[in-house]
């Protein structure tokens, strides 16, 4: 049976990387779960296929009466791998969706804010999103958990430390980056003195995040900083992109503030 720990895993590499789009209609191969929101979640949790009532995965609606998805009491009982629900009779089609919960932004009892992973149309496959679940109340949402675990619920991840506040670097335009060396007109990538320090922040942010296989703070943006940018933004906001491995002005916003 499927873990929490197990569905994580699914959720960040399997469809994400594959830029599996959305339908309604189409079952993704080779695991043979609907490309939609619920078809998502049903993969990431490991629902049998030949659940009754399910074809590619159950829907919003038969999610809950079916019984394996249950509505819990309070939002704070929220754990990593359940779900954030418009569901239930009436909610088929496009009247309802569904989410997968990874964890609150904090501990934080008044900030609702929190970290989902979804499957909704006009993207490249799930997107890991930070949402204000109070402002999903008022859509209809409803706090979920699935019944199948097979282990006991684990606590939810911590968020990693928050970073200082940094600005931009005055010494570079938004039309330039932080990226491989391939000389000061390519990029700034440790290739002058001043660019190290800089650098040196976006490689230790990285490794608070979890992405451990960028090194050493060294300064120097090289092939395991590039593969840990491209891993960070794959697993965050940008499953696809040109930029994938560079770090433009957005991407130092949402490293940085």
């Amino acid at each position: 049976m499927t873990t929490r720990q197990d569905s994580y895993s699914r959720v960040k590499t399997v469809w994400p990387y594959a830029g599996v789009p959305y339908s309604q209609s189409t079952i993704h191969q080779p695991d043979g779960y609907r490309q939609d929101c619920s078809g998502f979640v049903c993969m990431a949790v490991g629902l049998p296929l030949d659940t009754p009532g399910s074809w590619g995965g159950l829907s919003t609606v038969t999610m809950v009466t079916s019984g394996l998805w249950r509505k819990l009491a309070t939002w704070d009982e929220l754990t990593m791998g359940d779900a954030v629900m418009i569901g239930g009779p009436g909610t088929g089609g496009n009247d309802g969706h569904v989410m997968w919960f990874e964890a609150w932004l904090n501990s934080d009892p008044n900030d609702s804010r929190a970290y989902i992973w979804e499957q909704a149309g006009g993207g490249d496959g799930p997107r890991r999103r930070l949402v204000d679940l109070a402002s999903a109340v008022g859509q209809g949402y409803l706090p979920y958990a699935y019944t199948g675990w097979g282990e006991s619920p684990v606590p939810s991840p911590e968020p990693a430390p928050p970073a200082p506040r940094r600005p931009w670097p005055h010494y570079m335009p938004f039309t330039q980056w932080f990226g491989n060396i391939n000389g000061p007109d390519a990029s700034h990538g440790g290739y002058y003195a001043n660019e190290r320090a800089d650098v040196a922040a976006i490689q230790t942010r990285l490794a608070q995040l979890g992405y451990t296989e960028v090194g050493p703070a060294d300064g120097v943006f090289g092939p395991k900083t590039i593969a840990a940018v491209s891993r960070w933004q794959r697993e965050n906001y940008a499953s696809s992109t040109q930029y994938l491995g560079q770090v433009w002005a957005d991407d130092w916003s949402n490293l940085f503030g």
